[in-house]
């Protein structure tokens, strides 16, 4: 089995990003039973590195696909500015 790459994020693994976010959502354990809307913890957490490019984001990726990310900013304060602040997504209000 080959090893897995680590890449730059494209737009279109927004979809596989959020989907990894999930199963570490809740302290690092699977977080599913938690939100009502799937999408909702990548959104919050991953969705705004993925707006501020060209932050540096990665995914992780093996035969099966995406399998892991790192994100990270250049500057805190400067992606704080922009308004995304470090906080944890609410487990329910956000439409589907």
């Amino acid at each position: 089995m080959a090893p897995p790459d680590l890449r730059l994020t494209p737009p279109d693994d927004r979809p596989a990003l959020y989907r990894r976010c999930l199963p570490t959502a809740d302290s690092g354990e699977n977080g599913t039973a938690m939100y009502e809307n799937p999408r909702l913890v990548g959104h919050v957490l991953a969705g705004p590195h993925l707006r501020g490019q060209p932050e540096p984001t990665f995914v992780l990726e093996d035969a099966a696909g995406v399998c892991g990310y790192v994100l990270g900013v250049r500057d805190t304060r400067a992606f704080r500015s922009r308004g995304h602040p470090r906080r944890a997504p609410p487990t329910s209000g956000w439409p589907s």
